[in-house]
């Protein structure tokens, strides 16, 4: 071996190293642009598992987790499906293992999606005296011939009054809504992420809220009521 070339080879290792020491692992995020519902924090969550890696794929501000299907590592490029939205995504990991470029790809097309690591910092709101609807609500919507079961909670705080909703059915669990205004007996709620808004009425006992639920220009019924404790 020349002593060139014996100058060189520490270098090399050093290289090699550094694609071997690549780990997808961990916790990333990015926000999603989609021209129906604007922006998506999204956050991944890749682990190692028997056979190579396992994953979940939470939407933070529609509060559902989504199961990643056929994630795939290898020569710096991670791909994988999501069944249940008919999309995929598929990205370059930097260097140094800490952005992923990529395009997200759905039957509507693809946009460009970056991951970085990290995790999304938790919203924290100070307490305020209850208001008279605090608590925990549930409801049954009828839309498309399905009944489907929805739940809320209501909490006052230092920001104004907070809602969020549990929909089992999709994995939804303690989405935000975007806005609630409350004028006496009136009650408007939205929930941009989802293109939905609900327009109702509190009853006077304080047990029951009914009103509306608007969707892509179509409006149901909807009436919720004091959960059982």
């Amino acid at each position: 071996m020349s002593k060139r070339q014996l100058r060189s080879f520490p270098l090399f290792l050093l290289a090699l190293a550094a694609v071997y020491a690549q780990d997808v692992t961990g916790d990333w995020i990015g926000t999603l642009n989609l021209p129906s519902t604007g922006d998506l924090r999204l956050a991944l969550h890749i682990s190692k598992a028997e056979n190579g890696l396992k994953a979940t794929l939470e939407s933070v501000d529609q509060g559902a987790t989504i199961p990643v299907e056929s994630i795939q590592f290898a020569d710096s490029r991670l791909t994988f499906d999501l069944k249940t939205l008919k999309a995929s995504y598929d990205g370059k990991l930097d260097a140094a293992a800490t952005t992923i470029e990529g395009e997200f790809g759905s039957t509507s097309g693809s946009v460009p999606f970056i991951l970085r690591r990290g995790t999304f910092p938790k919203a924290e709101h100070k307490p305020a005296e209850p208001s008279d609807i605090d608590g925990d609500w549930s409801g049954i919507l009828s839309a498309g011939g399905e009944q489907q079961t929805y739940f809320f909670h209501f909490k006052n705080t230092a920001d104004g009054l907070i809602a969020t909703m549990d929909f089992p059915a999709q994995n939804i669990k303690g989405a935000e809504a975007s806005s609630v205004k409350r004028k006496d007996s009136s009650l408007a709620i939205e929930w941009s992420t989802f293109g939905s808004r609900f327009e109702g009425t509190v009853a006077q006992d304080r047990k029951s809220i009914q009103g509306a639920v608007t969707q892509a220009g179509k409006s149901f019924p909807f009436t919720f009521d004091r959960s059982k404790p």
